[in-house]
C-alpha cells in the first residue's frame, strides 16, 4: 500500500495539501460557524470602510449620495448589499456560534 501512494503523483499531491493532517477531537460544526462569523465580520469591515470613503453627513445630499453610490460607482450597488446583508448573516452565524 504505501508503494502505491508513493508511486502515485496525484496521491502524493493529496497527501502534501494536508487531508491527512491530525486534527483535535474537538472539532465540530460549532467551530464552522465561528470561522463564518470571522468571515463576516471581516467583509463587514472591509465593506464599511469602502462606503465611508462616500459618506457625507449633509441630511439635504444623503439621497444623492446613495443614489450615485447605487448607480454612479462601479459595484457600489454590490457594495451595499453585502454590507446590509452581511450584518444579518453575522448576528445569524454568531447567534449559533456562541449559543452552543
Amino acid at each position: 500500500m504505501v508503494r502505491f501512494w508513493l508511486r502515485s503523483l496525484i496521491f502524493l499531491l493529496i497527501q502534501i495539501t494536508g487531508i491527512f493532517y491530525k486534527s483535535p477531537s474537538n472539532f465540530s460544526y460549532w467551530w464552522n460557524f465561528g470561522f463564518i462569523s470571522l468571515y463576516f465580520l471581516l467583509s463587514q469591515i472591509i465593506t464599511g470602510i469602502i462606503l465611508a470613503m462616500f459618506y457625507n453627513a449633509n441630511a439635504d445630499i444623503v439621497f444623492n449620495i446613495i443614489f450615485d453610490l447605487t448607480n454612479e460607482v462601479y459595484y457600489g450597488w454590490w457594495l451595499r448589499n453585502i454590507h446590509a446583508n452581511g450584518a444579518s448573516f453575522f448576528f445569524f452565524s454568531s447567534l449559533f456560534t456562541y449559543g452552543a
